[in-house]
């Protein structure tokens, strides 16, 4: 059985992999792309930049939102992103 420590770990991992705007924005039109073949006409995309330390989030929300975009236009999943935040976060670091 997987903990959920072990997920959150591979999940960091994972994202880790995505490590430049190019792969972000991919990312997100493929995401789409996977919405579509299986006929997904909406989705609200769920990120937690705690995930994705080394990424300054408005940069992180463009690149995302630049592949949902450009999905969107060539009849792919609408995609919407959503931001989380843990219950731990302190103010300062929802907003940084």
């Amino acid at each position: 059985m997987l903990l959920l420590s072990e997920f959150l770990e591979f999940l960091t991992w994972t994202v880790g992999l995505v490590n430049t705007r190019k792969r972000v924005e991919q990312a997100a039109y493929d995401f789409a792309a996977y919405g579509k073949e299986n006929n997904i006409l909406y989705a609200e995309v769920i990120i937690n930049p705690s995930h994705w330390e080394h990424w300054e989030i408005g940069s992180l929300v463009e690149a995302l939102t630049v592949g949902f975009d450009r999905a969107e236009a060539d009849g792919l999943t609408d995609c919407r992103l959503l931001l989380s935040i843990l219950r731990s976060q302190s103010a300062d670091e929802a907003l940084g």
